[in-house]
């Protein structure tokens, strides 16, 4: 088979969306002693045969993610480099996600879930392992984020690429609120009843735990106890709320608009409202503020494994890497990301020293804690 017929058929097996080595077998067979003039033809016989008579794979990438990770210059540059289309299905919360996940027919070639969330995905077998020698640009990722435990399984295997990483601060208009911000209780003020709003997820849970005094990672002790205190604490505010938001989107909107005054968000949407000219400000409090870090990871049923792995090499492109930063505030874990940032935005995207001792990373909760925070969740959503 010449160079260009075996061109012609690794972008025939996209289309049909077989493993290349596998499709390659197939059309070696079929179009053995076949002019080239026909190789297209015994290509389409082997797509007919393979499938049954069915339409074949497209070369599409179905990718799931949080808003802010799909940025549409990288989205068009990849469609321009891979001769692809990427479809793109937006989630909130990991919650969300791994219950859709969880329920099976999903068509996503690549998802995005939080570091303490990988364990659930590795125990339900939704995830695959993913080989790095397929992504040349995990090179380009800092020394120290490459190889933590939970990116791992218990054969050693990788299950997951980092990304973006972060902190969920104490976010604020500091138009309106002059004075610093130090305590998570400016948001249990009631001087700001109707204009405070926390997210609907675990992470008013956290909020909650850390301003009573509880550290995150000792809340699988006494948990009840704790729950419990925890619970009081999001129902006294309850009432102080303008609302719980659903997504980054609706959290932007709500800064920007004024509605919202103080907040427990992403930094990265805080930083990219300040480099837009907002004065909007994000602090970790004196009683700590919690860290994740976004996954890379590859479902168990993905399609399209070869788009799969360029999607993620693309990402992690030192340009591509530092054009998401300036799009959206958030830090990314590519090194030669924040040498191309620009000077202005650099003085931004940064935490003091003495709010990094402050952060506290998530845990990876087992499964009977996360039902019991779901439970807290949702009776303080009723009350």
């Amino acid at each position: 088979m010449s160079t260009r017929d075996r061109v012609l058929v690794e972008q025939m097996a996209r289309k049909v969306g077989l493993p290349r080595r596998q499709f390659l077998g197939f059309a070696a067979i079929t179009v053995a002693g076949v002019a080239g003039s026909s190789i297209l033809a015994a290509c389409a016989q082997v797509i007919e045969e393979t499938n049954g008579g069915a339409e074949a794979v497209v070369n599409e990438l179905n990718l799931w993610a949080w808003s802010i990770y799909a940025p549409p210059d990288a989205i068009a540059s990849f469609q321009e480099s891979m001769d692809t289309t990427v479809h793109v299905t937006y989630y909130f919360g990991n919650s969300e996600l791994l219950a859709k996940i969880q329920a099976g027919g999903s068509d996503a070639d690549i998802i995005m879930p939080s570091h303490y969330r990988l364990q659930d995905y590795l125990d339900l077998d939704l995830i695959q392992p993913i080989d790095v020698s397929r992504i040349p640009n995990f090179d380009e990722l800092y020394d120290g984020v490459k190889d933590r435990d939970y990116m791992f399984n218990e054969n050693g295997e990788r299950i997951s690429i980092p990304y973006v990483f972060g902190v969920t601060g104490l976010v604020y208009n500091a138009d309106e609120i002059t004075e610093p911000v130090t305590s998570w209780e400016s948001a249990w003020d009631p001087q700001y009843t109707g204009r405070i709003v926390m997210e609907d997820t675990e992470s008013w849970i956290y909020t909650s735990a850390m301003l009573l005094g509880f550290r995150l990672d000792e809340l699988t002790e006494d948990t009840d106890a704790k729950l419990e205190l925890i619970l009081a604490k999001m129902i006294e505010q309850k009432p102080l709320l303008l609302k719980l938001y659903h997504g980054l989107e609706e959290m932007r909107t709500l800064l920007v608009s004024g509605d919202a005054l103080i907040a427990n968000t992403d930094s990265g949407l805080a930083w990219g409202l300040e480099k837009e000219g907002f004065n909007i400000v994000v602090t970790v409090p004196k009683e700590g503020a919690s860290a994740w870090e976004d996954q890379f990871v590859i479902p168990a049923d993905a399609q399209n494994l070869d788009l799969a792995y360029d999607w993620i090499n693309h990402m992690l492109d030192p340009e591509v890497a530092a054009a998401l930063t300036v799009e959206t505030g958030y830090l990314s874990v590519v090194e030669g990301a924040a040498a191309l940032l620009p000077d202005d935005l650099k003085d931004i995207v940064k935490f003091s020293d003495e709010e990094l001792a402050r952060v506290q990373p998530t845990p990876a909760y087992p499964p009977e804690i996360l039902d019991k925070f779901a439970k807290v969740m949702d009776e303080a959503r009723a009350a």
